[in-house]
């Protein structure tokens, strides 16, 4: 009996397969790891502008549940039950003297994608037709409701966000154990309750988000399809 081993050519070939394969994967790669790097830079900027915005007002977050209802589109909840709707178009009203650019609130590259591009995503930042579009979510800011419900920071100041989460105890929020566990932003993402654009998120595996002590960090999420 022989064996056939493998010659120089098929060497070669399999070599130039892989080559091929390297080169479409690795400027994916490359272009989603930009993207999220300048989406953290955003969202560090975002950060800052509140934090100088806290600072200017006692400590406290602004309560602009009007910019919530006046912006184009109105309020937009995503169902009865939940009434939420965490676009961030106001907020590049509420903190426009703090931020270098409206720009800041929307996460560069997002609007390539379907989260990016969803009416529950993309939000005007200002009045006029020309306005800049925001796309990155505050869901602790989503409520207009005139009594502010324990997991909304609305209004609130100082370490009384995290003891709201506390006290709101909602297992799909998470119970922080302090401030780096509080979640301020995020940047393109849906719930799998969005029919249409179920798990999405703008990033691979999960998403950015800005926590209240200022950091920004990636969290994995298995549940996001992209």
């Amino acid at each position: 009996m022989r064996t056939r081993a493998f010659t120089l050519v098929d060497l070669l070939v399999a070599i130039a397969l892989v080559a091929i394969l390297a080169g479409m994967l690795l400027p994916a790669l490359a272009r989603d790891r930009a993207g999220r790097i300048a989406c953290v830079s955003n969202l560090r900027q975002a950060g800052l502008a509140m934090s100088l915005h806290r600072d200017d007002h006692g400590g406290f977050f602004p309560d602009r549940g009007d910019l919530e209802t006046s912006l184009p589109g109105g309020h937009r909840p995503r169902d009865a039950w939940s009434a939420s709707d965490p676009r961030s178009g106001w907020a590049g009203v509420a903190f426009s003297d703090h931020a270098a650019v409206a720009q800041v609130w929307s996460c560069p590259g997002a609007a390539s994608t379907a989260v990016g591009r969803a009416p529950q995503t993309v939000r005007s930042v200002g009045f006029g037709a020309d306005a800049p579009l925001a796309n990155l979510r505050m869901r602790r800011f989503d409520r207009i409701d005139a009594i502010v419900p324990d997991d909304e920071f609305r209004g609130r100041g100082d370490s009384a966000p995290v003891r709201s989460l506390r006290r709101a105890a909602n297992p799909f929020i998470g119970i922080p154990s302090g401030p780096a566990d509080a979640e301020l932003v995020v940047d393109a993402c849906q719930p799998d309750a969005i029919g249409s654009i179920p798990g999405r998120s703008a990033r691979r595996g999960g998403r950015n988000r800005l926590v209240l002590d200022g950091h920004v960090r990636f969290r994995r999420d298995g549940r996001t399809l992209r």
